[in-house]
């Protein structure tokens, strides 16, 4: 079964948490504290048995994948990745298949995960073609990456 976490960037220090996800609205309470306006939260439990809840920039939270990447690293939504894959190897010829990369950003579209790769072809995250990925940064921090600027 696949583990529904979310990360999302803390508000008050632009640190990156990671929990399970809950939107506060206006009227509610949460930490003993009055909410004045709708707010996106990140909530985080301890082995201790403790639990704390941190207000994050909506913009920032993405979902788990429920895959991780060739270092182990876990692959959220909004993480940019290097994607290995074959050229299309056709089985018919002896030559080895060649390997190239798609670089893009995770989007869930259409019922997948998919790496949008800023062309017309957004392969799936588990697409067969692909032999290794591996998460480089994500679109918050690091959008150089995808030919943006760093603003």
């Amino acid at each position: 079964m696949r583990e529904i976490l979310f990360r999302g960037k803390r508000f008050d220090n632009g640190e990156w948490v990671e929990g399970y996800y809950t939107k506060k609205l206006c009227g509610e309470y949460i930490n003993n504290q009055f909410m004045e306006s709708e707010k996106d939260f990140i909530v985080t439990y301890f082995s201790s048995g403790g639990i704390t809840s941190y207000e994050v920039i909506p913009e920032s939270v993405g979902q788990y994948t429920g895959l991780k990447d060739k270092n182990g690293k876990e692959i959220y939504e909004g993480d940019v990745v290097k994607a290995e894959h074959d050229n299309y190897y056709n089985p018919e010829h002896e030559e080895e298949p060649e390997y190239s990369a798609w670089i893009g950003s995770i989007e869930y579209e259409e019922g997948y995960y998919q790496i949008n790769t800023n062309c017309e072809y957004r392969p799936a995250i588990n697409n067969i073609r692909i032999k290794t990925i591996e998460v480089i940064g994500n679109i918050h921090d690091n959008p150089e990456l995808l030919g943006g600027d760093n603003t």
